[in-house]
């Protein structure tokens, strides 16, 4: 059967990276191969009642997912978060100038008053931006870095044990349409029992623990 140790292995360069969170990936893993676990049972369960499996689409993506550079999450979310700040204080700073410099000297013309406060605000407002790495930066990252942290456990186990159950148990319910039992011989529906039961988990609920 299979076992979170090879989940593990598998994850073992994401653990390393700026966010791998090892303890909170093994979590979110463990609870994904649950699931994995609960739908196999199901299955199984279905095989000694009916002896046939149920007719329904995989519950999850058969198509593998290529997971997002970390120097692009890291990057992105600093880049974004500096430009939306420094376009907030932008705005922000060219309305005040602008109606200070329309208060105090009216005969300037509208273009030059504009111009100047054009000027001044996007000078300030380029240094006040560069602390949008910080905030939000921080925050952004930490929530993008969590996602695709979730999101890559997640794939984990649907490419190390959800697909391959998937591929055996389209083989077997196309073996069960089509074969009959036949007098001393073990049952059709035994035998694909036999081959779903070995993709169960076995130590899925203990690595909660971790």
């Amino acid at each position: 059967m299979a076992s979170m140790a090879q989940l593990a292995a598998g994850g073992g360069i994401l653990l390393a990276t700026f966010f791998g969170a090892g303890r909170r990936y093994m979590r979110i893993a463990a609870e994904e191969a649950q699931q994995v676990n609960a739908e196999i049972k199901h299955d199984l369960e279905a095989l000694r009642m009916t002896g046939q499996l149920e007719n329904r689409p995989p519950s999850r993506p058969m198509q593998p997912r290529k997971p997002v550079s970390s120097f692009l999450i890291i990057g992105g979310s600093y880049v974004g978060s500096a430009l939306v700040c420094g376009v907030f204080w932008f705005v922000v700073l060219f309305s005040i100038f602008n109606a200070i410099q329309n208060s105090v000297d009216s005969s300037q013309p509208a273009g030059a008053t504009a111009l100047g406060s054009f000027m001044f605000a996007a000078m300030i407002a380029v240094v006040l931006g560069l602390f949008g790495i910080v905030i939000p930066g921080i925050p952004i990252l930490l929530f993008f870095a969590f996602r695709e942290n979730t999101k890559r456990a997640t794939e984990e186990v649907t490419r190390e044990f959800y697909r391959p159950y998937w591929e055996a148990r389209t083989r077997q319910m196309q073996t069960l349409a089509t074969s009959q039992a036949h007098s001393g011989s073990v049952p059709p529906a035994a035998i694909a029992a036999g081959e779903l039961e070995t993709f169960l988990v076995t130590d899925a609920e203990s690595a909660t623990v971790f």
